[in-house]
């Protein structure tokens, strides 16, 4: 919430810096990954893999979409 608030408010500030589109696109990037371990610490070992298989066919489902667009 407030962390990635505060990195679209820099980003919208410093458009025009490459490195604070590199900076911004690293901090959602750990966002995600923090938000990921910590639900992870609530889960038991078959939890995880059921999880990560989730996340997996999440991303498998983004990519078809993306292969389904045609203009």
């Amino acid at each position: 919430g407030v962390l990635r608030a505060a990195a679209f408010i820099v980003l919208s500030l410093q458009w025009f810096n490459p490195f604070m589109w590199l900076a911004h696109y690293f901090i959602l990037r750990d966002i995600e990954t923090a938000a990921d371990e910590d639900t992870l610490s609530y889960f038991g070992y078959d939890d995880r893999a059921k999880y990560a298989q989730e996340i997996l066919n999440m991303k498998k489902g983004k990519n078809q979409r993306e292969r389904n667009v045609s203009f």
